[in-house]
């Protein structure tokens, strides 16, 4: 587990040090630990471990209720930017 943890989140740091992934993953910490490359495949690890101990079904629905709250999130902002936008 320890060196999947690793591979993927080398790999990732590459990718954004090269453009092909958000520019967020590129960042290392002082020692050299790609800390959002970790969080992030961590987080991917979590998600597809959850099929093991969950039904598909309710992972999905899971992953829909993620996604539909980012989205009121981002309308949110939308809307406050929006509003400080005409404020100024």
């Amino acid at each position: 587990m320890d060196s999947t943890l690793y591979v993927t989140s080398r790999t990732l740091v590459s990718l954004a040090s090269t453009g092909r992934a958000p520019k967020l993953f590129a960042k290392i910490s002082k020692n050299g630990t790609p800390i959002y490359a970790l969080v992030f495949s961590n987080a991917l690890g979590l998600i597809s471990m959850l099929n093991y101990s969950v039904s598909l079904g309710k992972v999905f629905n899971y992953l829909v209720t993620i996604s539909g709250s980012a989205t009121y999130i981002a309308w949110a902002v939308i809307g406050v930017v929006h509003y400080r936008f005409r404020k100024a």
